[in-house]
Parts: C-alpha cells; sequence; structure tokens
C-alpha cells in the first residue's frame, strides 16, 4: 500500500503538475501570437502608407523655379520628412505591442512556474537551474541585451547610411554638402554587441525562494513520516 501510495504522489508530482501548470497558465493568461502581432503592424503600415501617398501626392515646390536639381533636394527634404515620422509612428506602435505581448508571456510564465513549484521536483529543477545560470531569466536578459542593442545598432546605421533598420529609405546620400560623396562605414565603428552573464550574486538571490521551499517540503514530509511513524500500531 505504502508502495502504492508513494507511486502515485511520483507520478502527481513529477509527471502531472508541471504539465497541468502550463496548461492552466495558458488558459488563465492570454499571450497575443507572432502572427497576430505580425498581422497588426502590416495593417498599421499600410494605414501610414495610405496616408504618406496622399501627401506626396499633394507636393508642391517651395519656389516655382525651373532647377531640377533644386525641386529634387525640396523633394528630399519632404521625403525624408515624412519617412522620419511614419518610421517613428511605426517603431512606437511596434515597440508599444512587443512590450505588451512580452509583459503578458512573461506573466503567463511566472504564473506556470508558481504553480509548478507545488512540485518538489520542478522546485529543485528550478533552483538547480538558478544557481547554474541556465534559467528562464537569461532569455529574458539576452532579449533586453539584444533589444539596447539593436536601438544602437539602427541609430549608428542611421546616421553612417541614411537608412534605418529595415531598408527604408530616409534620404537621398548618393552626394552630401560640396557635392562630395559620403566616406565608406569603417567597421571599427561600428557599436559592438556586449552580453554580461549572471553574476554569483545575482543567481544566489533569485534562487533563495526555491531553496527555502525544497527545506519546507523536506520539515513537511519528515514530520508526516515522524507522526506516521509514531502513530502506527504494530499490533
Amino acid at each position: 500500500h505504502a508502495f502504492l501510495i508513494l507511486l502515485s504522489v511520483w507520478v502527481l508530482t513529477v509527471l502531472i503538475t508541471p504539465r497541468l501548470a502550463v496548461m492552466l497558465a495558458g488558459r488563465a493568461v492570454d499571450v497575443p501570437s507572432v502572427d497576430e502581432v505580425a498581422s497588426q503592424k502590416s495593417r498599421f503600415s499600410a494605414q501610414l502608407w495610405h496616408e504618406d501617398r496622399k501627401r506626396m501626392a499633394a507636393f508642391k515646390p517651395e519656389s516655382a523655379g525651373s532647377d531640377p536639381q533644386n525641386m529634387m533636394q525640396q523633394f528630399n527634404r519632404f521625403m525624408q520628412q515624412i519617412t522620419d515620422e511614419r518610421d517613428a509612428k511605426m517603431q512606437e506602435f511596434t515597440g508599444r505591442l512587443n512590450e505588451e505581448r512580452e509583459n503578458r508571456r512573461r506573466v503567463q510564465q511566472q504564473f506556470a512556474l508558481w504553480l509548478a513549484r507545488l512540485s518538489p521536483a520542478a522546485t529543485f529543477s528550478l533552483a538547480a537551474t538558478t544557481l547554474a545560470g541556465t534559467s528562464l531569466s537569461l532569455e529574458h536578459q539576452y532579449q533586453d541585451a539584444a533589444t539596447a542593442y539593436q536601438k544602437s545598432f539602427a541609430q549608428f546605421t542611421k546616421e553612417k547610411t541614411g537608412m534605418v533598420a529595415g531598408g527604408r529609405m530616409v534620404m537621398m546620400r548618393s552626394v552630401v554638402e560640396g557635392g562630395k560623396k559620403p566616406e565608406p562605414i569603417n567597421p571599427h565603428d561600428m557599436p559592438e554587441f556586449t552580453y554580461q552573464p549572471a553574476t554569483l550574486a545575482g543567481v544566489l538571490g533569485p534562487s533563495v525562494p526555491d531553496l527555502g521551499l525544497l527545506a519546507l517540503f523536506n520539515i513537511v514530509f519528515f514530520l508526516g513520516a515522524y507522526l506516521g511513524f509514531m502513530r502506527y500500531d504494530v499490533r
């Protein structure tokens, strides 16, 4: 009887509880899919392009001169202005969608992990991965570092080439002031991506709750076994 009971408890806590926690978290916290977010971005981008086409159709040079180069420069400045505005709106909209989805995904993940901590085996796995520096927070840290690098690289690209990430032309820079061609980009000037791994102090703090929960499990199970032995009647 003891063996069958313990086997049932092991199956429940090791196999069923972690998977059930993921299913319950998926039902409790709704996270939009990547396709849904991409569809919203595509619709918003099409809307911005439709508005910009109307502005381009209504473009008129500031002076009615016949100099085609002057008219081209005015048109380039006009295109740069509307492109900057469109990029700013698109980046703000995209950043808001990505941030909202990422926040909901992290809430769902944390909810699933806390439910999974009802299993001592899951709690031990979380504590071990946290101490080893391979927990799920590693993904969040790397993603934050990659996002920060992406912004710095986009700013560098825009300053050097007049283009932003995605290939959208900000301004035509085949020539610059004085009729000179833009200088080629020095690869050594490009921003470097550096990732700082978690320190020992950074992994000890998050692992304390799981270690404390493991200690609590041991105390509760030991007391349960002790009381069971003390109340058992050998007759």
